[in-house]
């Protein structure tokens, strides 16, 4: 059994509790503290210069090259290394990518740092779900849904964000019988952008400029480019741990073999596959995941070899570059957080992926030691994994036809002011956004009672 749940607290978390979840177990410790209070504790403490290791000078170097970025938005890292992770590719015009960024911006302000920085995933399929139809190319906003732009579902389907065929021209085309606002329209219908992760990162830019976010705090986005360019950087550094995972066969072997045991074991709550291995292939508008077999690397699809020689560092670094190639969330993680020491502010789910990586990091190790002991203690270290986003803030329901009109006719800022002296537990309202841990609850027990029955 876990911890008791606090009192009052939603009937999910108890579950969790029960289960083991480091979700659960961050959400209980953080009951009865002020909003803002945990907000600002999401921010580390400034480093001194030139205290930072060679790990998190490469994420700054990555972060130095990116357009969104730049010197100043890497300096700041280097002096206190955060991101806000918890964004899949979105316009801020969706509510619960909203919340996070001006969460996350509040935590900033209050700490005096000079940039926040978010992350967004763009290798995200385009259509997650047909109906109703969702993903980053489905704005719900303004009490509609709207496709942006304009594609077929077929299209969408066998895409994904960072690799949908561009130029790319801004539709907004209603889902239903919903009319476009007119305050919509005027700002953004019948732009055109080379491609989809360029077109948000400027719309999002444009967007927080009208929100009345502290100005002081320039807003970063940066998406999964500058996640392959940094680990670019450590396939080609001979000393990297990465390196060593990827390309040392008893290191990648080991760690292969540990990752399928810990996604089958009764403890993992979120880790649905253990495929694939490390990369996944772009072709044409899509991202196919490879798997490591006796035969090398192959196609998840259909078991063709795979169309990179992913055994050699410099075609992999190419790769990564040019944006043929991009490293799976296990090593998107250790590149940006686990292996620099940057603290990750990010939902719900990230705790128990987080958790589960660590565990997947710790056995690896036993078998065979591939990390020195300064980094070994960074890549466990829990607290780079900080509770942030929407699991934070979950107004009751008689309030959200006002936050579905973020950004268009509301203030988000205004809206969030009212909750941050108010404690956790008064805010997370039903846990609505954590909906998805129901399943995996259920299917972990199965598991456990599977593994009673083979025993």
């Amino acid at each position: 059994m876990g911890r008791p749940a606090p009192a009052g607290a939603p009937a999910l978390l108890p579950r969790l509790l029960d289960a083991g979840s480091f979700f659960g177990r961050q959400l209980a410790d953080a009951w009865d503290l002020p909003l803002r209070s945990l907000l600002r504790s999401s921010i580390p403490a400034e480093r001194p210069p030139g205290a930072a290791g060679p790990w998190l000078g490469l994420l700054a170097e990555a972060v130095a090259r990116d357009a969104d970025g730049g010197p100043d938005a890497a300096d700041a890292l280097l002096r206190r290394p955060v991101i806000q992770q918890s964004d899949h590719a979105n316009l801020l015009l969706d509510r619960e990518t909203c919340l996070n960024n001006v969460l996350f911006h509040q935590a900033a302000s209050d700490a005096g740092l000079p940039v926040a920085i978010h992350s967004q995933c763009t290798t995200v399929v385009c259509l997650s779900r047909r109906v109703p139809p969702t993903g980053p190319v489905f704005l719900a906003t303004a009490g509609g849904r709207y496709d942006v732009f304009g594609r077929s579902r077929n299209e969408y389907r066998r895409s994904n964000f960072c690799s949908l065929r561009g130029p790319v021209r801004i539709a907004l085309r209603p889902v239903g019988p919903t009319a476009l606002p007119e305050s919509l329209a005027r700002r953004l219908v019948g732009r055109v952008f080379p491609d989809a992760p360029t077109a948000y990162r400027i719309l999002n830019t444009e967007l927080w400029a009208g929100f009345g976010a502290d100005p002081a705090v320039r807003r970063v986005q940066l998406d999964e480019t500058t996640t392959a360019r940094a680990l670019a950087l450590h396939v080609e550094c001979p000393d990297s741990p990465v390196r060593r995972l990827l390309f040392d066969p008893t290191v990648r072997e080991a760690f292969l073999a540990v990752k399928r045991e810990v996604v089958a074991s009764p403890e993992n709550l979120v880790v649905n596959r253990a495929v694939p291995d490390w990369f996944w292939v772009r072709e044409g508008s899509r991202l196919v995941g490879v798997v490591r077999t006796e035969r090398g690397y192959v196609s998840e699809r259909d078991g063709s070899p795979a169309p990179l020689d992913l055994e050699d560092p410099a075609v992999v670094a190419a790769a990564l570059r040019s944006g043929d190639l991009h490293g799976d969330r296990i090593l998107a993680y250790l590149v940006r957080s686990m292996l620099p020491g940057a603290v990750a502010v990010g939902g719900s789910v990230q705790q128990d992926y987080t958790a589960a990586y660590r565990t997947m990091l710790a056995r690896t190790q036993e078998r065979v030691p591939f990390l020195d002991p300064a980094d070994l203690a960074t890549v466990l270290d829990p607290g780079l994994s900080r509770l942030g986003g929407a699991p934070l803030l979950e107004p009751p329901r008689a309030e959200h036809t006002r936050w579905e009109g973020l950004g268009v006719d509301a203030d988000p800022v205004d809206l969030v002011a009212p909750w941050l002296e108010r404690t956790v537990g008064s805010a997370v309202g039903g846990l609505d956004c954590a909906w998805f841990y129901d399943g995996n609850l259920r299917a972990a027990q199965q598991r456990r009672v599977t593994e009673g029955a083979d025993h």
